[in-house]
């Protein structure tokens, strides 16, 4: 995997080359290593092209709940204190 900076070298290579080929070359004689496909290199050029930035995001992860959503169970569980949680699950 490449780290920011191996990345940012592709990116600032592509734009002044245009060109996958002599990209992997000077990475290959800057670096040592085996350079990553042109498919990911043209990915990381477009990503910073759209996005501005070649890190990658946070996933999404868990939606947010709604506030009705999160006020109707309060109200349930202030109503029977004691309740389960599980029967509540399961009733849905």
């Amino acid at each position: 995997m490449a780290t920011g900076a191996e990345k940012v070298f592709y990116v600032l290579a592509f734009h002044e080359t245009k060109s996958v080929v002599t990209v992997q070359r000077q990475f290959r004689g800057k670096y040592g290593k085996t350079p990553p496909s042109k498919p990911a290199i043209r990915a990381w050029y477009e990503h910073f092209v759209t996005e501005g930035c070649v890190c990658k995001h946070k996933s999404v992860g868990r939606p947010p709940v709604s506030t009705a959503t999160v006020e109707a169970v309060r109200q349930t569980f202030a109503r029977s204190p004691r309740k389960s949680v599980r029967p509540v699950e399961n009733s849905k």
